[in-house]
């Protein structure tokens, strides 16, 4: 927009040419995410339509433009935060005319892999569909990026890949280099940590997935329970749609000791070490799929020793070099190998 000073207006002074959207991104959200995400829009509209260049009321410093931090850039991921769709970070970490944000830009497919990931869920459980499902999903993921043992695993296709930081930066920047390659590099390393929980994440379902779809089945209906681990208490803390604050419908995080591997979907996750539990809504279809993991003669140190072992990996403190022997030796006392 145009300053106009002797029509005291804002005026289109250049429509923008189609490269500039040329690196969309695409994103299916829910009823509900949409109908919140089109009246926060017209909540701002209705905040800025009457300002005028010489406006003596400002407006609100949510919706004050800065090149920096508060951009439309920053006002399209805060938006898109605001409906718990991961964004990484919402902060604009370089200027518009940075090239080497244009060329971090073409790495963005990360964000629809994110999204595409957490729809998957979404598609098996309808409380996703939420916003307060959404929200829950992104507790639960970011929950993970600072784990060891997440975020040791390789991951193909690395976005970070190829990008040196210091040569992009030099190239066009002279001011405050340093604060822009730190802003740089703290990115990358986030996003990569997302990455891999989400690849993480993704290949467990898929495990599960896979058995279903060989059994002949297509929809799958079923309602997730996530499992986070908690530093400050030393513990387990999971979430599930059964939990949730009357006001504001948001999920409640609440501590478990023990995950009872009684429960065949639960002895799944504990085994291989998920961070979730999927509890199918056709009973035949859970039996099916849970088969293997219906152990009728569990003792109290086979579970003990299964939920410590699970412990480790969650909290990132082990890489499992100990349980998994001892664990073998219980495991093969009370199962037979799929």
């Amino acid at each position: 927009m145009d300053n106009n000073v002797k029509t005291n207006t804002y005026e289109i002074k250049k429509l923008r040419s189609e490269q500039t959207f040329k690196n969309r991104c695409t994103l299916e959200i829910s009823q509900e995410q949409y109908e919140k995400l089109l009246q926060e829009i017209k909540n701002d509209y209705e905040a800025t339509k009457t300002i005028t260049p010489k406006s003596e009321v400002g407006i609100s410093g949510d919706l004050t433009y800065n090149v920096l931090n508060n951009n439309c850039v920053t006002w399209v991921l805060n938006k898109l935060d605001s409906i718990g769709i991961e964004i990484i970070d919402n902060e604009e970490w370089l200027p518009d005319n940075i090239s080497t944000r244009d060329s971090l830009l073409r790495k963005f497919h990360y964000l629809q892999y994110l999204y595409a990931v957490f729809r998957k869920f979404q598609s098996i459980d309808s409380n996703l569909e939420s916003i307060a499902g959404a929200k829950a999903f992104r507790t639960w993921a970011r929950s993970m990026t600072q784990n060891k043992i997440f975020c040791a695993l390789k991951i193909e296709g690395d976005i970070t890949k190829g990008l040196n930081i210091s040569t992009e930066c030099k190239r066009t920047i002279t001011q405050n280099q340093k604060y822009y390659e730190n802003k740089l590099k703290d990115f990358i390393t986030k996003s990569s940590d997302f990455m891999r929980v989400y690849n993480r994440i993704n290949e467990q379902l898929e495990r599960l997935l896979t058995k279903v779809k060989n059994l002949g089945y297509t929809n799958i209906q079923g309602d997730f329970t996530f499992i986070m681990w908690n530093d400050e208490l030393q513990t387990r803390m999971l979430l599930d749609s059964k939990h949730r604050d009357e006001n504001t419908k948001d999920y409640i995080a609440y501590p478990i000791e023990q995950i009872d591997p009684n429960i065949p979907a639960c002895n799944w996750t504990l085994n291989h070490n998920a961070s979730f539990i999927l509890i199918l809504r056709d009973e035949m279809l859970c039996r099916a799929v849970y088969k293997n993991y219906h152990y009728s003669n569990m003792s109290e140190s086979f579970i003990d020793s299964i939920n410590k072992s699970h412990i480790a990996i969650l909290s990132g403190n082990d890489d499992l070099s100990y349980w998994s022997k001892s664990l073998h030796a219980l495991r093969k006392s009370v199962v037979c190998e799929e």
